[in-house]
C-alpha cells in the first residue's frame, strides 16, 4: 500500500496581509498530479487544512474542488482537523463524504477512530486521532491521572484495541517528542511546546504503529525512527521557513514489519526568499535577475533608506518584511541615568542614540529634518 502524507495545508492563510489562496491551489493542482504519477493509494492530511476555525469561502473552494478531483481520481483521503481547524465544521457532512471516499474524522471523544484497509499483504487498519488537549481527556475521564498530553495519550491509546500482529497507522496532530530529541520547530505556529513539556507526547508511546503520520510541526523531520514522521507543511509561511526544502512524504507499506518512506519534493509558485544588502545593491539588475522577483521577499537591509519599501517595491511586488541591520553600531543604548538624560539637550540624545544604532554619524540632512520635527512638536505643545 502506498501512501502520501501531507498535513499543515493552512488553507486561507495570509502573511503580512498577502493572501497565499493562488500558492495555495497552485500546489494542491501539483499535489493531485503527484498522486496520479506516484500511483498513491491513499491519501493522509495530518491536520490543519484550514488556516481558521471559520475559514473564508476563497479557502472553503479551493477545499471543495481538490477533494470533488480527489473523488474523481479514485484515491480515498483520510483527514483529521487540527488546532486550527472546527473540528464540529470539519466533520459536517462527513458521513455523505465517507461514502465518496472522504474520510474525516469527527471532534474528539476520547478515544481513536479506526478505518480498515485491504491491499495484497492483508489488512491495515488507519486510526484518526484529531488534535487534543490534556484538559479535553480530564474531562472525559475524571479518574485517570492526566498531568500533561503524555498522560492524556497514554490514556487514549489504552481506549484502543490494537491488534499487533496486523500492520497499523496512526495520524496525529500533535507535538510529539523523545529522550534527547529537540523538535526543529522552523515557522511552526504561534502555539509552542510549552517549557517542561507538558504539550509533548513521547514517540515511544507508539511503538505498535508500523507509520505515524504526524501534523503540526511546519518542517519535516523524523521523530524517534524512520517510521514517525513530520511531513512539513507543503508551502513556506514563515521568513525562519526560508532554507527548508518542501514535500510530501511517500509510504510504502508492504508486509508486516517492512515499511520505507521518501519525500518528493513540492515547487511552489512564488518561493519565499530572504535577500540582504542596501536598496541601490538589491535593485541591481543582475541581483533582481538571480532568483524570480515575484517570490515572497523578506529584506535585510546593511543601512536605513528613506521610502525603502517604496522603492524596493518597484522591482520586487511581494515583500513580505523589511528590518533594518546595524551596520557597525553595538544595537544596544548606554546606560543613561534619569539626571543623565536629563542635563542633555534633545538633539545630542538623538545624535548619540543615531550612532549607537547605526554605527556612524548623523548626517546634516537628518539633523535638519530631526530639528524640524522637534520645533513642530514643541510649538504643538505650547
Amino acid at each position: 500500500m502506498r501512501i502520501m502524507h501531507t498535513s499543515d495545508l493552512h488553507i486561507g492563510k495570509s502573511v503580512h496581509g498577502l493572501s497565499m489562496l493562488e500558492d495555495q491551489k497552485f500546489i494542491l493542482e501539483q499535489m493531485l498530479r503527484m498522486i496520479e504519477n506516484e500511483e498513491a493509494d491513499v491519501l493522509v492530511i495530518a491536520g490543519d487544512v484550514y488556516d481558521r476555525t471559520v475559514p473564508n469561502e476563497g479557502a472553503v473552494s479551493i477545499l471543495d474542488d481538490f477533494l470533488t478531483r480527489l473523488h474523481e481520481m479514485g484515491c480515498p483521503a483520510f483527514i483529521i482537523p487540527g488546532n486550527h481547524d472546527s473540528a464540529t465544521r470539519m466533520s459536517f457532512g462527513s458521513t455523505l463524504l465517507a461514502k465518496q471516499g472522504v474520510h474525516i474524522a469527527d471532534e474528539f471523544k476520547g478515544g481513536m477512530e479506526k478505518h480498515v484497509l485491504e491491499d495484497a499483504h492483508g489488512t491495515v487498519n488507519l486510526y484518526m486521532v484529531p488534535f487534543f488537549k490534556p484538559s479535553v481527556v480530564r474531562s472525559l475521564n475524571p479518574k485517570a491521572e492526566v498531568n500533561n498530553a503524555d498522560d492524556a495519550m497514554r490514556e487514549v491509546l489504552k481506549a484502543t484495541d490494537i491488534n499487533t500482529s496486523e500492520r497499523n497507522i496512526l495520524v496525529a496532530h500533535q507535538f510529539v517528542i523523545g529522550r534527547g530529541i529537540e523538535l526543529d520547530l522552523g515557522g511552526s505556529e504561534e502555539y509552542k511546546p510549552s517549557v517542561g513539556g507538558v504539550d509533548c507526547i513521547s514517540y515511544d508511546l507508539f511503538s505498535d504503529f508500523d507509520y505515524v503520520a504526524l501534523g503540526h510541526i511546519h518542517r519535516p523531520q523524523k521523530v524517534g525512527r524512520s517510521e514517525i514522521r513530520y511531513c512539513g507543511s507543503p508551502l513556506k509561511y514563515s521568513e525562519t521557513e526560508y532554507l527548508d526544502r518542501k514535500g510530501v512524504v511517500i509510504v510504502d507499506i508492504e508486509e508486516k514489519g517492512t515499511v520505507s518512506t521518501r519525500t518528493v519534493p513540492l515547487v511552489p509558485m512564488r518561493d519565499l526568499r530572504v535577500i540582504t544588502g542596501t536598496v541601490e545593491q538589491l535593485k541591481d539588475r543582475s541581483v533582481v535577475e538571480s532568483g524570480n522577483p515575484n517570490d515572497y521577499i523578506y529584506v535585510n537591509l546593511t543601512e536605513d533608506t528613506l521610502d525603502a519599501r517604496a522603492k524596493l517595491a518597484e522591482v520586487y511586488p511581494n515583500i513580505m518584511g523589511i528590518s533594518v541591520a546595524c551596520a557597525s553600531g553595538t544595537g544596544e543604548l548606554p546606560e543613561m541615568t534619569i539626571d543623565k538624560i536629563k542635563g542633555l539637550d534633545p538633539s545630542e540624545l538623538f545624535r548619540d542614540f543615531y550612532k549607537e544604532m547605526n554605527g556612524e554619524e548623523i548626517s546634516e540632512e537628518q539633523e535638519r529634518i530631526f530639528s524640524t520635527a522637534l520645533e513642530r512638536a514643541r510649538g504643538d505643545i505650547l
